[in-house]
């Protein structure tokens, strides 16, 4: 039994409070149960400190935190985090517990899993949650254990190269360490492949010389070194490997094989579809027979296997139609997967086969080459429609087009649900394949199925229909700044906050009433203005050209600048954001409403996408304006030191990028204006193009970009790109002119 007394002592922490028994050990909020030590950690996808004192006090829960929480037991621990790793390996030394420790590209959760259900068939086996693979999550299973724990199978994930492999599994010293297969998962983070195994090779660190390495013999990567621990091999084709799959069958809702080695061979039955399961299987027997477990006992194991949720499960729903519902992630190597499974389905004559499919992410520099290997791939399965949504799935449309076959790429969830609804009969077979996570992939399925309204929407426009134009952002307009025309647009009434997009008009506020060559002092307020924002690190009582801190907040959305820029213009802030709120009148914005000159969030500041159209043609039609757009670059004065800032901008749509963990959002066509974000608008971008008549611009509010995948400056270059071509006719109801 572990108390608060023992765990200080262990911890060499110092502490005040009575010694009393401690139920249990965690550090997230669901995980609390009565007389529980809770330690205070900020992890990946969760942060402990947000806990109701409620829940403490009620369950009389004694809190290790580093920021003392009032009315509540605290024990002040400067690092919780490490403390509860430490706490873990001190506790894992009180247990003998036969631990097996699983990576690899894709597949680690179903193997994890499919492992754990092997060995729970012998005696009582822990295992890391869901898909959780940090050192967090290998602790959480450790301090877990009781006398009755026998096996332990922890699942670890390398995002890049790091340390924190390495102390994983010298925190849960593994006596197996399972590996599935090398891919291109992360690759954005590597140089090759070869580049991810040797890291990955990391899981061994805390395995004894005398351990044992299991490996995917089909795997090129993986058989093509040779490794300082016994290693066992499983395969399917490599007839050479220790634990080899004959006589498979597959059916929809299961597979059979002989998993066959060198002392006999054991009848499988997996109760889920799937070949690439034959190899995770054919682990657990390697696994299940170095343990010693009984032949009855590992089929009854992987007979108790099952997939749910968004991991290749196999449901009968829509139109009496098979689905493969497979939306957790997306690689190259699990698409393939996804191919193999709805070729191997069994449909009624008649029946078609259609694979929906999403953008494969964290790619980086390699994204478009391995969509278009994918879409090469794709070809050779001859499925009877594609359909590729969002981003560089583009390119698997692409290829397979060239190759004659039927594929359709979309921008929007809601044209890939129209599209399946009018194509989808009874009995077609459908694979649902993308990342949901990030991508919100399933929302199509759930859409298409009715178990989801997806948020209301409505086009507008002479090119409302053109696919082309279309984007899953809250609202978007593309207009023709020359005639003011609304070409496209989605929910353009739609009052929505436009973060930093609120400094065109305070650009042109000061444009309109200033002179450029004015100079400004850098007041306390305008340095307090750039903070928890993007600046440019002004001081008080420096100097600044009007004309530089305009540049300044246009390439770089330097708050303090333009804070500054308002303060100089209107006199005081408040008087500034009058004069904006007019000037956004004036060039034709009757629903906009502004509240500061930075577009800090504030919920009663708004605008919709056809004012921000407005705007935006308005601006450009002004040559300064014009001027500060243009920039991609440029160096601002101090005037009293004379020392010199360069400063570039941040808008991706007019650089290549240069981190190789990123997608290139470099559109050659764009010109400027702004781009901004903030957790309540969400990413908004505003850009035109040159057209022989004058510009075309893309507004786009409410995109829900991720740090890998930001679609909505994808979404802006495809726009302008194909406004360009096609600028369509007049749009009367949204043609305007200057009030």
């Amino acid at each position: 039994m572990c108390s608060v007394k023992k765990i200080c002592n262990y911890l060499n922490l110092k502490t005040e409070l009575a010694d009393k028994s401690i139920s249990k050990v965690c550090c997230q909020a669901n995980q609390i149960v009565p007389d529980c030590a809770y330690f205070c950690i900020k992890g990946e996808t969760f942060d402990s400190y947000n806990v109701r004192t409620s829940i403490l006090r009620k369950n009389s829960v004694t809190v290790f935190t580093d920021k003392p929480i009032q009315g509540i037991n605290c024990v002040y621990i400067e690092n919780p985090h490490e403390g509860y790793v430490e706490l873990a390996r001190l506790s894992r030394n009180n247990y003998c517990v036969h631990s097996v420790a699983v990576t690899g590209s894709i597949g680690k959760t179903s193997q994890k899993e499919m492992l754990y259900a092997t060995l729970s068939a012998a005696a009582k086996t822990l295992r890391t949650s869901g898909s959780s693979n940090s050192k967090l999550a290998g602790a959480n299973t450790i301090l877990n254990f009781n006398e009755d724990t026998v096996f332990a199978v922890y699942e670890m994930g390398l995002r890049r190269p790091n340390n924190t492999f390495r102390s994983y599994s010298e925190l849960v010293q593994p006596e197996l360490c399972v590996i599935t297969n090398i891919g291109n998962s992360h690759i954005e983070n590597f140089r090759d492949q070869n580049h991810i195994l040797d890291e990955k090779l990391y899981i061994t660190s805390g395995m004894s010389p005398d351990g044992v390495l299991v490996i995917n013999g089909d795997d090129k990567t993986l058989t093509g070194r040779t490794y300082p621990f016994h290693t066992i091999t499983f395969a399917i084709n490599n007839q050479k490997a220790d634990y080899v799959a004959e006589d498979i069958i597959v059916n929809n809702d299961s597979i059979v094989f002989n998993a066959v080695y060198d002392k006999g061979s054991i009848p499988i039955r997996l109760n889920v579809p799937g070949r690439h399961n034959i190899f995770n299987a054919l682990a657990c027997v390697a696994v299940g027979k170095h343990f010693g477990l009984t032949d009855e006992q590992i089929t009854t194991g992987l007979g108790r296997f099952t997939t749910s949720g968004y991991r290749q499960n196999v449901l009968t729903g829509y139109r009496n139609n098979t689905i493969i519902l497979d939306c957790l992630n997306a690689t190259p190597e699990s698409m393939e997967s996804g191919f193999e499974m709805l070729k191997d389905l069994q449909i009624d004559e008649g029946a078609r086969k259609i694979a929906i499919l999403g953008h494969m992410m964290r790619l980086g520099r390699l994204s478009e080459k391995l969509h278009r290997e994918v879409g090469q791939k794709l070809a050779e399965y001859d499925f009877d429609i594609v359909v590729t949504y969002s981003g560089h799935s583009e390119y698997i449309t692409e290829e397979l087009k060239s190759r004659g076959k039927n594929a359709h790429h979309f921008y929007s969830k809601q044209d890939v649900i129209e599209f399946l609804e009018k194509s989808v009969q009874p009995h077609d077979a459908l694979l649902f394949k993308g990342v949901d996570k990030f991508c919100k992939f399933a929302d199509i399925y759930y859409g298409l199925t009715r178990n989801l309204e997806l948020p209301p929407y409505s086009y507008y426009g002479p090119l409302a229909d053109d696919f082309s134009l279309h984007t899953d952002a809250k609202a978007f307009a593309v207009v023709d700044c020359t005639t003011r025309t609304i070409l496209a647009g989605k929910n353009i009434e739609e009052k929505l906050e436009v973060a930093s997009l609120a400094m065109i008009v305070s650009a042109l506020t000061a444009i309109e009433n200033r002179s450029m060559d004015e100079t400004v002092t850098i007041s306390p307020i305008s340095v307090k203005g750039g903070r928890n924002g993007s600046n440019i690190k002004l001081v008080a009582g420096q100097q600044y050209r009007l004309s530089d801190l305009l540049k300044a907040s246009m390439l770089r959305s330097a708050f303090d600048a333009m804070t500054a820029v308002a303060e100089h213009v209107g006199k005081n802030i408040d008087t500034f954001v009058e004069m904006m709120n007019q000037v956004a009148l004036k060039a034709g914005a009757v629903n906009t409403f502004f509240t500061n000159p930075t577009g800090r969030p504030d919920a009663r500041g708004y605008s919709t996408a056809r004012d921000m159209a407005m705007i935006v043609s308005y601006a450009v039609s002004n040559r300064i304006f014009q001027q500060l757009m243009s920039l991609t670059s440029c160096s601002i004065t101090e005037l009293v030191s004379g020392r010199e800032k360069e400063t570039t901008t941040t808008l991706p749509l007019l650089k290549h990028e240069s981190k190789p963990v990123y997608l290139d959002y470099y559109c050659d066509c764009a010109i400027g204006i702004k781009a901004g974000k903030n957790a309540h608008s969400k990413q908004c971008v505003a850009s035109c193009a040159k057209t022989a008549e004058g510009y075309i611009a893309a507004i786009i509010l409410g995109a829900d970009d991720y740090e890998y995948n930001r679609f909505s400056f994808l979404d802006t270059a495809r726009i302008l790109r194909s406004s360009q071509k096609s600028p369509g006719p007049p749009s009367p109801a949204y043609s305007s002119v200057y009030v």
